[in-house]
Formats: structure tokens, C-alpha cells, sequence
């Protein structure tokens, strides 16, 4: 049998071994963080989180077709999509292994006893460390992207090694990877950083003479190409769009999607031109570039899909890009705070001044009359309600600004900025975790009479150093090739490590030009990541997924050292015979099997339902029809995922706190408005669009308000406090919320005051707004995630299960608990299957010690009540449901 084909049957043995792996621990249901976002938005082709992921959106819908029709096997099937990536991801990654080790066998000047089997079991060993690592690991059993996103790194890198070894640098395989690059970016942008080291590889494949100087001239347009199209050509192309859709909107009135239509039309003319006048001019390269940008631009073409899926008004629609404007904003993650890079302020730097920001678009529609218009919708269902109820209406859709940006941005004193800004971020928490990680070697400096403390910019590094660089880098490079420390005894353990350093040592030395294609690859994925993304200390949850990429090329060197110690061995002639090549195989392949055992129940999810259940006992706390203010990702996706699939309690409104605060959230909440679920909401969208009703004053009131009143004055131009040198500040004319209620007890009216703090944000105002406009209609409730949220409201809470629920019709002891009402919840909630001997750990242990908490509380107050029938029976039922061994892991 020829390399090549057995090449090709060892890597899909490895795919099929990989994916049955994953298969066999993968999770069953829905996992906890975006999960449940993921998989929401893939069943339903919904709009998720910015910058979108369309193609892995597409993909996972069509796994999800394979519940056939049963709602508690999709998340299975979307988890499935991660599993069969992956798979496919260590296959690519052993027929790339496989080409480096053939390029450095032949550059050895030896004869390696049985080469192709050498190769071929050292490449698999590389292979299956990367299978059974941690970070890897974790992502191929759940619904994400990075399994996906690492799929689509590992298949470029292989086209590369496939187009060296063409006859001309201008294959189908420089056009697939092209291809890739494009739709790559509409699952995650990770996938850009491989060109560099694609570029690089190119450059010693097909250059003649490389030399110390060409290299690094090299490298930097390596550097180049990724600005290029991270910064220039792919925003550039969606930003082009933006604009040309505002133009032929605004000026031809034509609709926005035809608008998009006329855009592509134009792209696809100006390219042909620029291929056919390429052909003509006879200008092979300059043709070949022209083809591969439209490659290129046919895969960037597919965010276009998210657009199209705002536009349909779905439940989940995050930011809501339904025309290219939002499009845009959407992609450049505009509503997300940005770290500085290469200049920027100090966590300290007291504030200045203000600067104007980007003005922010969005689509109105334009009610005309004889060619005059006559009223204006803010929202697309407003419109269309009208719409139904009057057919022949003419509307017309227009781009307007809803927030010119002006003093958008904030300027700090200019003594605290620094270059290479690593310690950055706002607050107070933040000021004692930088300190925690530096020498503490700053100044004070004077601020208009005030000492502040300034960083210097040693503590700087030193935080770059040790927590960025060792806290949020290496130390998850350690977990994932030590077994997660260098203490242990078992030598297997580390071996994966120590194989690595010898295979870079070896490669370098043997292989040098491909040594640094793999090095820039390592890199850029991991030390240029971390520079990049400026992880503030500290961070909600492991960022570990993001450096997967990486671990990818050390498994490429770990690969490298297996070969090398086969290399080093046949040096030897006694080490030249089949005994000892077995025996030496045998010990190689020892090493990832070690790993998979040390590794497999601690990442065995299979039968895990807790994060489900926990969700679900969330649900079945809240009364019928109950609004439920959630305020993080855990307490409330996988509380989407229940809804929005298995429609469990579909009665129940849940409303995030912190998304309340964004006017396409608002928006949301106002349009769906089912006979279920209808909230009633006293602002309309062009009452808080933009920046309006952004941030509140609340200033003392002379005499009593009704919440009506409060209402229409902020919906007044009066409400509104401009300057020149700051944002727009509303007044909120109390500081104190009278509110009517019925009293269950005394059968009469009551009045609740609800007081105020002097400043609040647009969230609280919402928030504030929904419980007096349907505190009659419909309970409402909260949980533990956000009480931070209602501080003003905490002497009226009352535990009911996971849940507190509101009761302003008397004042109870503060979170004191329903003890009825929670007996009957308890006896309701489900306990995820576990099992005596399964690991807990994480996020999940969390939610089932808060669920522990909440039960012990209410078998503590039983016994107080002196109901000790009750308490008696909680105890046994929590006996039989929840093993005393899961409490002790």
C-alpha cells in the first residue's frame, strides 16, 4: 500500500476514533454559558450575540433536522456539530503532521528504519494529545463555535500544504483557501490568524533564495495581509455597504433589501471588469488576485445572512441588524466595550472632558400622504400593525439618526495614558485586582487638587507578564500538556509537554524555514492573541477556547518530538529491528491514552442534565404568567433554550436586566406581545432610541406623582438637559415612586413607596416602568443573579423556589420565604440524572449549591414554623434525589 492511501485511511481512523470519543462523553441536553444561545438561534434561525457565527447557525440547524421532530434530542444534535468537527479537526491536523515530518525525514541525511510507519505514528500520537486535551476537549462535547471555528483553521493550514505541493502557485487550492478564509469569518474570526503563517509558508516554498532580511520583509507582509483584511477589506466591505444602502434609501426611496440587492450588483460588475480587463491586459497575477478576492468576498457574503434573519423579527434578536447600518455596528461589535491596544489610558485616569463619537443609524418608516409625510414608525411592528389595518398606506423606509454622538466619548488627563495600555479597565474591583498582580511600584499624581494613584509603566508589564501572558495563557498551556501541573509523579502526564519542546528544538535544528511557519502559526494564536484582546483582571468565566489554535501547532511539535525520539533511537543500530520499534511505538502511543484516562470523567458529560434541570426548576419556581428578570448568560440562555425548543413554560416572560438597558431590547420586549406573554410597556420606541432616556436624574418632587405623569414629562423635549461639553442628561421629576396596590389581607388600596437613588440608568427606568405597568396583571420575579439589579426593592421579596418573587401587597421580612409555595415548587424540580460517582465542578457545582442553599433555608424555616411533618418529608425526598456524595465533591 502507497503513503498516500494509507496516509489517508490512518487520518479518517482517527477521525472516526476521535469522533466516537466525543460522542461517547458528549453532552445530552444543553450546557450552560452560550449554549443555550447557540442552540435558540440555530433552531429557529435567530440572530445570537455580536459578531454572529450565520454559517455555524446554518449548520447547526441542519443537525438539528435529525431529532426528527423531537424537541429534546435537538440540543444533542447541535451538540453533535461540535463532535463531528472536531473529529474532522484532528484528521486535518495528522495529514498536516504527517507532510512537516516527511519534509524534515528528508532534510535529516539518515535512513529512518521503516520511514512511512514512523511518520504516520508519530503524526498520530500528535493527533491524539490534541484529541484528548482539555481545551479541545471541552469544546468538541457542547453547542459553540470553536470546534467549528478550529475545523476551519485546521482544513487552511492542509490546503496549504496541498497547494505547495501543486505544479503552480496559482491551484485550486490557493482559491479554496481564499474561499475559506471568507466564510470562515462568519463563524469566528480566529480562523485570520493562520495567514501569517500561511504566507510565510509560501514565501520559503517559492522563493528561491530566502535570506535573513527577505524573511523578515516577509513576515511583516504576512502582517500586512492580516491588518489588510481584519481592518481594511472585510469591514471595508460591509461599511461600503452600509453606506451605499443609506444612499439609494434615503435618496432613491427604494427598500433597504433592494438596496442590498443593488450593492451585490455592483460589487459582482466592478469585479467582473476587474477580471476581464486582467484577461485582456494579460496580467497573470493581477488576474489570479482579482479571482481570489472574489473568492474571498463570495465567503464574506454570507453574514449577509444574519441581516436577512433580523429582518423576519425574530424572538432572539440581539442588536437587531436588520439593514447594513446595523449590520455593521453589529459586526464591529460596537456595543461592546473595546480595550486599547496600542494607546490608551490607565485604569486610574481621572475623567476630563468629552469627545464626539459615530453617529448611529437606524431604519424609520415614513408614513406619506401625498408625497408629504405624515407620521413616523420607529419600529417595524408598529408599522406593521398599521400596515394590516390599512392596506393601501404608502410608507417608505429611511435611514435616520437616532444619536448624532455627540460627547459620546470620554476623555481622560492625558498624564495617565500610556502606550501598550494593559491595565485598562474602569472600576473599582478591577483597581484592586491590577494591584494585586503588580509590584504596586506607581506615583501618586495631582488631579485639580486630588492625588491619584498612576501605574508605572513596569507594573504594566509586570501585569502583562504575570497575569495576561502566565495567568490567562500559559497557565491553561500547562493544563493541557502537564495534565494541569508539573507536580504530578506520573512521567505520561508530562511527557506531552516534554515531547513538544524536543520536537521544537529538533525541528528548528533540522527544519528551520518550516520551524518558523509553525512558530508564526503558534504565535499569532497565542502571545499575538493575548496582546490583542487585553484581558482585564478579572475575567466571568475561562477564556481557554480562544487559544485552541495553538495548541493545535504544539500537537504539530509533539508530533515532531515522537519523530525526533525515532530519529535519535535509530541512531543506534540495536535500536534498528521490529522488536524495539514496537516496543518504542507502543510507549509513544502510551501517551495520549494516558492522557484520555486521566482526562475522561472529568469531561465525560454524557448523561449530564443538570444545567437543563437547573433551568427548568428556575421555570416551574415562577407562578403562571410570571414576568422573570434574569440578569447574567446562565440564568437566562439556557431558560431560552427550554422556551424556545422544548416550549416549556412559555407563559413565563423572561426580560435580561442587563440587555434591558439597549433600545432593540426594549423593543423586542414591547413587540411580542402574544396572548401569553404580552408585557405592557408605557414608552414607545422613539421615547428612548439612541441615547434618549439614557441616563436619569432624579431630582425631589414638591408634591405626589402618579407614574403617568412621570411618564409624560420624560416623553417631553422638557425632560432633557443639553450641554456642549457633555452627554444629554434627563430629569426624572421624583426621587420617590408612589404605587397603588390592592391589599389581600385588609381588601383595601395601599400605597407602596418605592424610593429612588439620584441617578439611574435606562435599564432601571424600563425595569421600574414594567413592574407598575403589569404588577396588576402578571407576578414577577427575580433571580439571584438579579437582586443587584433591585437593591429598592428588597424588603419585598419572597423566596419561592430558585426564584424571589415581588409581593408589594405586604411588607414581608426581608427575602423571607413562602414556605407553601416552595414545598410545592421542590417537589416539582428535576435533579439532572445525577449520579453518585459523576464530577461536578464549575458553573454547575455553583447552581447546585445555590439550589442546596435555597432548600436548606426552607427546611431550616419549617422547622422554625414548627412544621415538622413537612421538614421530615423535604428531608427524605432530598435524600433520595440528591446523593450526600455530589454535596462533598
Amino acid at each position: 500500500m502507497t503513503f498516500s492511501r494509507c496516509n489517508t485511511i490512518v487520518g479518517w481512523l482517527l477521525f472516526v476514533l476521535s469522533t466516537i470519543v466525543y460522542v461517547l462523553t458528549l453532552e445530552p441536553s444543553v450546557s450552560f454559558w452560550d449554549c443555550g444561545e447557540w442552540i435558540s438561534v440555530a433552531y429557529g434561525l435567530q440572530v445570537g450575540h455580536p459578531p454572529g457565527a450565520p454559517l455555524y447557525v446554518l449548520l447547526a440547524k441542519i443537525f438539528s433536522l435529525f431529532s426528527f421532530g423531537n424537541v429534546s434530542e435537538v440540543a444533542y444534535c447541535v451538540n453533535f456539530l461540535s463532535a463531528v468537527a472536531s473529529g474532522l479537526t484532528v484528521m486535518f491536523l495528522f495529514w498536516t503532521a504527517t507532510y512537516f515530518i516527511k519534509l524534515l525525514f528528508s532534510k535529516l541525511g539518515q535512513k529512518i528504519y521503516h520511514e512511512d510507519f514512523v511518520v504516520q505514528l508519530s503524526a498520530a500520537v500528535g493527533a491524539l494529545v490534541y484529541t484528548f486535551s482539555h481545551t479541545f476537549w471541552s469544546s468538541a462535547v457542547e453547542a459553540e463555535v470553536y470546534a467549528l471555528s478550529s475545523l476551519f483553521s485546521a482544513i487552511i493550514v492542509w490546503a496549504a500544504t496541498k497547494c505547495v505541493r501543486s505544479q503552480n502557485y496559482t491551484s485550486q487550492w490557493l482559491l479554496l483557501i481564499c474561499f475559506l478564509i471568507g466564510i470562515s469569518y462568519s463563524v469566528h474570526n480566529l480562523s485570520l490568524l493562520v495567514l501569517p503563517a500561511i504566507v510565510m509558508f509560501f514565501y520559503y516554498k517559492y522563493c528561491c533564495k530566502p535570506s535573513f532580511l527577505k524573511s523578515c520583509l516577509a513576515f511583516l507582509m504576512s502582517v500586512a495581509v492580516l491588518a489588510i483584511l481584519f481592518l481594511g477589506l472585510i469591514p471595508g466591505m460591509f461599511y461600503s455597504m452600509a453606506e451605499v444602502s443609506k444612499w439609494l434609501v434615503n435618496n432613491l426611496e427604494i427598500s433597504v433589501l433592494a438596496s442590498v440587492g443593488c450593492y451585490f450588483l455592483m460589487l459582482f460588475i466592478v469585479m467582473v471588469i476587474a477580471i476581464t480587463f486582467s484577461v485582456l491586459a494579460k496580467r497573470k497575477v493581477l488576474h489570479f488576485v482579482f479571482v481570489s478576492l472574489s473568492f474571498m468576498l463570495i465567503g464574506l457574503s454570507l453574514q449577509c445572512v444574519t441581516m436577512f434573519c433580523s429582518i423576519s423579527m425574530p424572538h432572539i434578536n440581539e442588536l437587531e441588524p436588520s439593514n447594513p447600518k446595523t449590520l455593521y455596528s453589529y459586526l464591529q461589535r460596537d456595543n461592546y466595550e473595546k480595550a486599547p491596544l496600542f494607546y490608551g489610558p490607565y485604569y486610574s485616569a481621572p475623567f476630563d472632558s468629552y469627545a464626539d463619537g459615530k453617529p448611529e443609524y437606524d431604519i424609520v418608516y415614513l408614513l406619506k400622504r401625498n408625497k408629504q409625510v405624515v407620521d413616523t414608525f420607529y419600529s417595524k411592528s408598529d408599522m406593521l400593525k398599521y400596515l394590516a389595518a390599512n392596506k393601501d398606506a404608502d410608507i417608505v423606509e429611511q435611514y435616520m439618526v437616532v444619536d448624532d454622538g455627540s460627547n459620546k466619548e470620554s476623555v481622560f488627563d492625558k498624564k495617565f495614558y500610556t502606550f501598550f495600555p494593559r491595565m485598562w479597565k474602569f472600576g473599582e474591583p478591577y483597581a484592586h485586582n491590577y494591584y494585586s498582580w503588580t509590584n504596586g511600584t506607581g506615583t501618586f499624581v495631582d488631579h485639580n487638587g486630588d492625588e491619584i494613584y498612576l501605574p508605572s509603566f513596569f507594573d504594566n508589564i509586570t501585569f502583562f507578564v504575570n497575569y495576561q501572558l502566565g495567568y490567562m495563557y500559559f497557565r491553561y498551556f500547562i493544563d493541557n500538556f502537564t495534565g494541569g501541573s508539573f507536580h504530578y509523579t506520573s512521567l505520561f502526564l508530562i511527557l506531552p509537554f516534554l515531547l513538544g519542546l524536543f520536537g521544537i528544538v529538533f525541528h528548528f535544528a533540522k527544519d528551520t524555514r518550516n520551524f518558523i511557519v509553525v512558530l508564526i502559526l503558534f504565535f499569532f494564536t497565542s502571545i499575538a492573541l493575548v496582546v490583542y484582546l487585553n484581558q482585564p483582571a478579572y475575567e466571568p468565566r475561562e477564556r481557554d477556547y480562544v487559544y485552541a489554535v495553538s495548541f493545535y501547532a504544539y500537537s504539530v511539535w509533539i508530533a515532531m518530538g515522537v519523530a525526533a525520539v525515532f530519529a535519535v533511537a535509530y541512531r543506534f543500530k540495536f535500536m534498528r529491528n521490529l522488536v524495539a520499534t514496537i516496543l518504542l511505538s507502543v510507549f509513544m502511543l502510551s501517551v495520549p491514552v494516558a492522557m484520555a484516562a486521566h482526562n475522561w470523567d472529568s469531561h465525560n458529560r454524557s448523561g449530564q442534565y443538570l444545567p437543563h434541570d437547573i433551568a427548568y426548576n428556575f421555570l416551574q419556581s415562577c407562578p403562571q404568567n410570571a414576568i422573570l428578570f434574569t440578569n447574567g448568560d446562565n440564568d437566562t440562555f439556557p431558560l431560552w433554550y427550554l422556551q424556545q425548543v422544548e416550549k416549556v413554560r412559555t407563559d413565563v416572560r423572561i426580560i435580561n436586566l442587563s440587555l434591558l438597558h439597549s433600545p432593540w431590547y426594549i423593543a423586542q420586549m414591547a413587540m411580542d406581545n402574544t396572548a401569553d406573554s404580552t408585557l405592557h410597556l408605557s414608552f414607545d420606541k422613539k421615547d428612548y432610541a439612541g441615547n434618549r432616556l439614557e441616563l436619569l436624574l432624579c431630582e425631589s418632587a414638591d408634591r405626589e406623582l402618579e407614574w403617568c405623569d412621570v411618564v409624560t414629562f420624560l416623553k417631553t423635549d422638557y425632560a432633557k438637559v443639553e450641554s456642549e461639553d457633555m452627554p444629554p442628561i434627563y430629569i426624572m421629576p421624583t426621587d420617590e415612586i408612589t404605587l397603588t396596590v390592592n391589599d389581600n389581607i385588609l381588601s383595601r388600596p395601599r400605597n407602596v413607596d418605592i424610593s429612588l437613588p439620584q441617578v439611574i440608568m435606562r435599564n432601571m427606568l424600563m425595569h421600574l416602568d414594567i413592574i407598575i405597568s403589569n404588577y396588576h396583571f402578571r407576578p414577577i420575579c427575580y433571580t439571584d443573579y438579579a437582586l443587584d439589579e433591585i437593591e429598592i426593592l428588597d424588603e419585598y421579596l419572597q423566596m419561592e423556589g430558585m426564584v424571589y418573587r415581588l409581593n408589594l401587597n405586604e411588607k414581608p421580612n426581608y427575602r423571607s420565604v413562602n414556605t407553601d409555595v416552595f414545598y410545592n415548587n421542590v417537589l416539582k424540580y428535576r435533579w439532572g440524572s445525577i449520579a453518585g460517582d459523576r464530577q461536578i465542578s464549575g458553573v454547575s457545582k455553583e447552581m447546585l449549591d445555590m439550589m442546596v442553599d435555597k432548600i436548606t433555608t426552607l427546611y431550616n424555616t419549617l422547622q422554625e414554623q414548627g412544621d415538622y411533618d413537612k421538614a421530615d418529608s423535604l428531608k427524605h425526598y432530598l435524600d433520595i434525589n440528591l446523593p450526600i456524595s455530589i454535596l462533598e465533591n
